[in-house]
Parts: C-alpha cells; sequence; structure tokens
C-alpha cells in the first residue's frame, strides 16, 4: 500500500508539526481542517471538516494508508454541548467507521488529562484511568470526550476490526503553540511571560506543583516511527515520563534571561479539581517501540532554552519594528 497519510487538525500546533515531519519522513500528505493551511505548505491541503462526507468516502475507498486524528477541541474550559460532542466525539467515531470499512489504520490523539488528578510521585498506567485508587478520573467535558473516545475505539476494534493506536498525550510544548491561546501549556506561558521581561504570574500553592513536559518535536518523532511499525495496536501514554516543577521552570528563565524573573501569586480558585502532578508511565509504549528512549530534564530543558530563545528572539524583532515605525 502506498505512504498516503491523512492528517486532521493540520492548521493546528501538533496536527502541523505532523504533517511537516511525515512528509520530511517520504510520506504523502493530506491535511484537513476547518481552518486553512498555513502558507508554504508543500501537501494537499483541504478546508473541510474532518467529517466531510467527500473525504470519508476517500477514507473508505482506501486511499490513505493511515489516518492521524489530531483535530478536536482542546479547550479544558470548554461546556459539554453539542459542538464538543461534534468535535471530539461524533467526528472521530465516523472517521473510525470509514478506516474500518478500508482496513485504514486509525492513530488519534487521547489526552493524558483522562487520569485527572493523581497522588504525587505516582506514574500513571493506561490502566489507571479506570482505577478510582490511582487518579480521580477526568476533570472536564474535554477529558470526558477522550476517556469515551479510547473505550469506543476498544469496541471497535473488537466488533469491526478497527487498526488502531490512541496516543494520551502529557503536556506538548514547542514553537508554534501560540495558536492554542489559553490553552497553551503552562511552560509556553511561563516562557513568553519571561522572554518579554514581565512577571509570571502563578497561582500562590503551584510553585511546588510538577507537570510531564513533551517538546512536539519529540512527540512527532515518536509518530512517524509509530507508522512504521503496524503491529502496535491499542492504547498508549505518549509523555517524558519525567515531571518538572514550575519552580524549577522559573529557575531556568533567570538563568536564561540574566536577571531574576518576578513572580506573582494569586489565589487558586480550584484548589479541588486541580492537577498538582502529572507524570506518564512510559513503559507500555517502549516495550511496544524498542529503541524508544526516555526524555531527560537536561533534554527538556534544552528545548525549552532553544524555545525561549525563539520567543525573546521574537519578542525583540517587533519592539524593535514597532520603534521603527
Amino acid at each position: 500500500m502506498t505512504r498516503s497519510v491523512l492528517v486532521t487538525g493540520v492548521a493546528g500546533f501538533i496536527g502541523s508539526h505532523t504533517a511537516a515531519d511525515l512528509h520530511a519522513a517520504g510520506w504523502m500528505v493530506t491535511g484537513v481542517d476547518h481552518h486553512p493551511a498555513h502558507e508554504g505548505r508543500v501537501w494537499e491541503s483541504i478546508t473541510a471538516d474532518a467529517a466531510d462526507p467527500a473525504l470519508l468516502a476517500r477514507v473508505a475507498g482506501g486511499e490513505f494508508a493511515v489516518v492521524v486524528h489530531q483535530a478536536a477541541i482542546s479547550d479544558t474550559l470548554a461546556p459539554d454541548d453539542e459542538r464538543l460532542r461534534w468535535c471530539n466525539a461524533t467526528m472521530p467515531l465516523r472517521i473510525a467507521r470509514a478506516c474500518a470499512e478500508s482496513g485504514t489504520r486509525l492513530v488519534y490523539a487521547s489526552s493524558g488529562s483522562v487520569y485527572g488528578i493523581v497522588p504525587q510521585g505516582v506514574s500513571s498506567l493506561e490502566s489507571d484511568a479506570y482505577d478510582r485508587g490511582r487518579c480521580s478520573g477526568p476533570l472536564n467535558a474535554y477529558a470526558k470526550s477522550k476517556l469515551v473516545m479510547d473505550r469506543a475505539m476498544r469496541r471497535r476494534a473488537a466488533v469491526f476490526g478497527l487498526d488502531f493506536v490512541g496516543l494520551r498525550y502529557t503536556n506538548v510544548f514547542g514553537p508554534g503553540e501560540q495558536s492554542k491561546g489559553r490553552m497553551a501549556s503552562i511552560l509556553w506561558q511561563i516562557l513568553t511571560t519571561a522572554a518579554a521581561g514581565q512577571p509570571v504570574r502563578l497561582f500562590n500553592d503551584t510553585l511546588t506543583a510538577a507537570r510531564d513536559y513533551l517538546p512536539v518535536q519529540l512527540l512527532v518523532s515518536t509518530l512517524v516511527r509509530l507508522l512504521d511499525n503496524p503491529h502496535i495496536r491499542g492504547v498508549y501514554n505518549l509523555g517524558s515520563g519525567t515531571a518538572i516543577r514550575f519552580e524549577t521552570l522559573l529557575g531556568w528563565c533567570t538563568e536564561w534571561a540574566g536577571a531574576p524573573v518576578p513572580m506573582v501569586g494569586v489565589p487558586n480558585p480550584v484548589r479541588d479539581r486541580y492537577q498538582y502532578w502529572t507524570c506518564a508511565d512510559m513503559r507500555l509504549l517502549r516495550r511496544a517501540m524498542p529503541g524508544l528512549e526516555p526524555v531527560s530534564v537536561n533534554e527538556i530543558r534544552s528545548y525549552a532554552c532553544d524555545l525561549f530563545d525563539h520567543i525573546r528572539a521574537e519578542t525583540v524583532g517587533v519592539g524593535e519594528l514597532v520603534k521603527s515605525l
């Protein structure tokens, strides 16, 4: 079968990186998004809903070897309404039906948010999402929709033979993340604020909170390798497997900025629903993909430093442009 791949959500942060790296790896890429794709693309781009009937007919007809489904409403504050249910449940299930008809492999973005509140120091196993002794479970409509999708894909695999892989992303960061707006990772928000020389606002009880951060470059390189391993199926965590405190991020920014980065503490109105700790247990995916190396703190620091320098250069460039006008 041809190395032809359909990437949904191609105008988004992770989707755009996915399409670019798959194209560089020799895949024939078709991208779809209801927002127009970025300029300079070198693959077919369709401005439509990912569940557009004409596009689903192409999937069901076997045109693509793989569908990489990145499209979703990722806003954790979004209400559980018709729009969210369409984007995060109905749309992926229609894509799954078309994939099952043609035997097309489906790789989709799930989320580490399905675990909810996890005790400090605990690395979440894939099975923990259903174990209330290990985690609280989803805390919002977005996270619930992802867990519902994981269950539905497993059912379709059992009943219809769907060939699928679900990847529970952790806190992904990297170039282009500004497109996510208020849903950008806390790492991106801290770096952006510090690079602009502004005080960082954090909830006053979160300095020791820690998150599992994954550079988007490593996510996509793992995804490219995954597409060349057709024997891998099921739901897997995809993170760094390392939790880094907010205070550590502030310390890095202080070093890179060459001056202390002030912090403004504000009351936390959601203490009972706040994730003070996230960390993915990566053993299942590493067993399935021998050679998939752990991501160290130093590696995350290096990617974060490059991103800080990139953001600061852009900030300085905009400032110089404004002065010249």
